[in-house]
């Protein structure tokens, strides 16, 4: 639905809707969709950040409405 810049940073925020929940992906170094698009499951949304000592970190989220959820029991690992 969305694609933010973190302002200050070239890092970016993808927020992509499931009926009453979004998912948020926050600190992408590019993004690989556009807003409005539909995405399907596994599908590829970005490349996550690589800082300059080599490592990656994304922060993830899910929120029901305005409630923020617990992401772990969403995940498939």
């Amino acid at each position: 639905t969305q694609i933010q810049v973190i302002p200050g940073t070239n890092k970016k925020i993808v927020y992509i809707l499931h009926g009453d929940f979004f998912t948020i992906y926050q600190d992408l170094e590019s993004v690989s969709v556009s807003t409005g698009q539909k995405v399907s499951m596994k599908q590829r949304i970005g490349k996550v950040h690589l800082s300059p000592d080599g490592k990656t970190t994304m922060k993830f989220f899910i929120t029901q409405n305005t409630t923020y959820m617990n992401p772990s029991s969403w995940l498939s690992l």
